[in-house]
């Protein structure tokens, strides 16, 4: 169900541009949605229970249906093992398939395909990023950072503000690189140019950019940090808004 604006065609009703609902409207008469995300610029995913991954809306070749048509109503990408997806402020999704695989498409200036290059180009369909251990994924503006089934976390792309947590800022890198050598990552989630993660002992680490106080750690504006930075307490899941 979904309700609200529909620029180009983001409620997946297939009805024109201008029309906007006050009120929860279906999408079609499927009932074997199992999740959905909604990305930057009006980009929406869901998965179904058959495994299968669908998008609509906006399109700037960022919708991994090989073309820049816009989308009112859902359209199938190909396979049917997907896993999960996960788009946020970036312009890159990154969606996991049931045999440990991952795989981008969209922008790739900063790396954030992580293919080890900055090829801008021909990139509105999925492509696999090494490994068949990947677990969890989550995108940033122009970042990506994983966990893998080993419990290892790796980012990859633009690095303002230190964002991935190699302990340098500036530096964009543009092939999966591991933060550290902890085994223990659980939960990741991040915005912007922030991340936080969970690990298997409870604890919760933050670091990025830190204009707004987001980081946790109790002090002023752009005490950004370049490495993971323990937030006191005990914590189970954590969760940043988009």
């Amino acid at each position: 169900w979904c309700w609200g604006g529909n620029g180009f065609g983001a409620l997946g009703t297939n009805q024109p541009h201008n029309t906007a609902y006050s009120s929860p409207v279906q999408v079609g008469t499927d009932t074997t949605w199992t999740s959905t995300m909604m990305g930057r610029d009006m980009g929406v995913f869901a998965l179904k229970s058959d495994n299968t991954l669908w998008a609509w809306g906006r399109n700037p070749g960022r919708l991994g249906l090989n073309d820049t048509v816009h989308r009112s109503s859902p359209v199938q990408l190909p396979g049917t093992t997907w896993r999960s997806t996960r788009q946020g402020t970036g312009q890159h999704p990154l969606a996991t398939k049931t045999d440990g695989s991952l795989w981008g498409w969209g922008g790739n200036n900063q790396g954030q395909l992580g293919q080890n290059s900055t090829t801008n180009a021909g990139n509105s369909s999925p492509i696999q990023i090494s490994g068949t251990t990947w677990r969890t994924v989550t995108t940033m503006d122009d970042s990506s950072a994983a966990t893998k089934t080993d419990g290892s976390l790796w980012t990859w792309g633009r690095n303002e503000s230190g964002v991935l947590g190699q302990n340098q800022q500036g530096n964009a890198i543009s092939s999966p690189t591991q933060v550290g050598t902890d085994t223990t990552w659980m939960n990741i989630t991040a915005t912007g140019n922030s991340l936080m993660a969970t690990k298997t002992d409870g604890t919760l680490w933050t670091w990025g950019t830190n204009q707004q106080g987001q980081l946790g750690k109790n002090n002023g504006t752009n005490a950004r940090r370049s490495s993971p930075v323990q937030i006191p307490g005990t914590w189970v899941t954590t969760r940043l808004g988009e």
